[in-house]
């Protein structure tokens, strides 16, 4: 498998995953009964861990979806933040973009606990566009012009 099919099915896996509420957040930690020190997101004690927490309400994802000029609704749910940004980013790759922003946001928090990196928005823009970066070997030819402008909004 080359690396592009491999970053296709990483992401579109760790969609289902999240999409399907299997992601390993705190909540779900927790149901599976893992001891943690605690089950509520880090800089906001208080609020459960949950993905439409880390994705949509917490300060750490609303400055990330800002950075790509993308406005979170307020307590809006899963799907309807999901047509939110669908109208917002006004194009056939919107998908695309939302998986790697996902992407994106995960990562960085995760990245504190591997590797000992603060998170950042910036460090969610970072990898956001290395992987906008790999999705522009493997995309339509018929897109690939309207994602190198997104590079270039971005870069």
């Amino acid at each position: 498998m080359n690396s592009g099919n491999q970053n296709k099915h990483k992401g579109f896996f760790f969609f289902l995953l999240f999409h399907r509420d299997r992601l390993s957040t705190r909540n779900i930690l927790c149901r599976k009964t893992m001891i943690l020190a605690s089950y509520d997101c880090s800089p906001h004690r208080g609020t459960e861990k949950t993905p439409e927490h880390l994705f949509l309400h917490c300060p750490f994802a609303i400055s990330c979806w800002g950075s790509l000029g993308l406005h979170v609704l307020s307590m809006a749910d899963i799907f309807t933040a999901l047509d939110s940004f669908k109208t917002q980013l006004h194009t056939p790759l919107f998908m695309s973009i939302i998986i790697l922003s996902c992407w994106s946001i995960w990562i960085s928090p995760n990245d504190l606990i591997f590797e000992g990196l603060q998170p950042t928005p910036n460090s969610s823009q970072n990898i956001f566009e290395r992987e906008l970066v790999l999705l522009l070997h493997r995309v339509k030819t018929k897109y690939k012009v309207q994602l190198e402008e997104w590079l270039d909004r971005f870069g």
